[in-house]
């Protein structure tokens, strides 16, 4: 059993070696000395392979057998992105050699989505135009009051809120807090403030470091979004919570291939939205759902009606999950601060 261990270590460790023939076929195996003729020592089971070679190669060879990338992937891509449901229906039914594993198609996606969507950013300089200058924006007219009385209110709150932002791009802080506490009583205004003193420093935090907390985010998405995978794969497990044929593995695999779809259709839009315009968006939007219900009908081989419920409710659960994601990231991002 250690033997067998040892040997599954050095295979893991190897990676894609040698995916033919071992490179000491013809020779004495190195651990019990008995011919080598495959891959693998036929006597005491020794991954029959030298790794005393340049390290660039056992790096390509990592990076090959980790992403899968061989005929596989034309394969799987292709399918995945125009056929909804195939992959997962021909793979859960044993066509698996030919496809890319769900869970590498998954990662493989997820990695091309986030580099592409912040260099995307970057290009198009999306952070700089999220340099808040509120200084500015709270001077403007706001333009839409009713009443003589609410332009009058509104001019009066410019005129305090401006004086808080510095054209340094700091903030005054004791100013924040008194704003916080405007509308509440003077005999609980300090008590008021007292509390809200983490709150306003964090505010000013964030605004004044605008560049760290957008760089947060970019760290904190791609993490926090691997959540909304176990989200997806629990409710398409709870909408088939009676079928005893379909298990949680069926159901993973589902999901796997959901979320993959989902970041290489964003990515083929962000990538047309700078070719198109924006109008791309629309095409995207209408997309999800229509796949998505595809997707469930042919990997649980089920009618319109049940499918097409399914995916509603797998779509509300999805627009929740997204909020509270999104929130979680800001939040988080702003204690990165």
């Amino acid at each position: 059993m250690s033997s067998e261990m040892e040997t599954v270590g050095a295979a893991s460790l190897g990676g894609a070696v040698s995916h033919t023939t071992a490179d000491l076929s013809g020779q004495a195996c190195r651990n019990c000395g008995h011919m080598v003729t495959d891959r693998y020592c036929g006597e005491c089971g020794q991954l029959a392979a030298s790794f005393h070679r340049p390290f660039w190669k056992l790096v390509g060879e990592g990076l090959a057998d980790s992403f899968a990338l061989d005929g596989r992937i034309g394969r799987t891509i292709p399918k995945l992105l125009f056929m909804p449901g195939r992959v997962t229906h021909d793979y859960l039914r044993g066509h698996m050699a030919r496809f890319m594993p769900p869970f590498r198609l998954f990662l493989l996606s997820s990695l091309i989505f986030f580099f592409v969507l912040f260099a995307f950013i970057d290009r198009n300089g999306w952070f700089d135009g999220l340099d808040l200058n509120i200084r500015n924006d709270v001077e403007q007219d706001v333009g839409g009051a009713l009443t003589v009385e609410d332009a009058m209110q509104s001019e009066a709150f410019r005129d305090e809120a401006a004086t808080l932002f510095n054209e340094d791009g700091t903030i005054d802080r004791e100013g924040l807090r008194d704003l916080f506490v405007s509308e509440t009583p003077d005999e609980e205004r300090d008590t008021a403030k007292a509390e809200l003193d983490p709150l306003s420093d964090r505010v000013a935090n964030v605004y004044e470091n605008q560049k760290v907390f957008f760089m947060a985010i970019q760290g904190w998405a791609p993490r926090l979004s691997v959540l909304l995978l176990p989200i997806t794969v629990f409710i398409l497990s709870m909408l088939q919570a009676w079928n005893r044929r379909i298990y949680i593995y069926d159901h993973t695999v589902h999901g796997l291939h959901l979320h993959a779809w989902l970041y290489l259709a964003s990515t083929l839009t962000l990538i047309a939205e700078m070719f198109l315009g924006p109008q791309v968006l629309i095409i995207f939007a209408l997309a999800v759902p229509l796949y998505t219900w595809r997707s469930i009908a042919v990997t649980y081989e089920q009618g319109f009606f049940m499918s097409l419920v399914r995916m509603l409710l797998l779509s509300i659960a999805w627009c929740v999950s997204m909020v509270i994601l999104l929130v979680a990231v800001v939040l988080a991002s702003a204690l990165a601060v």
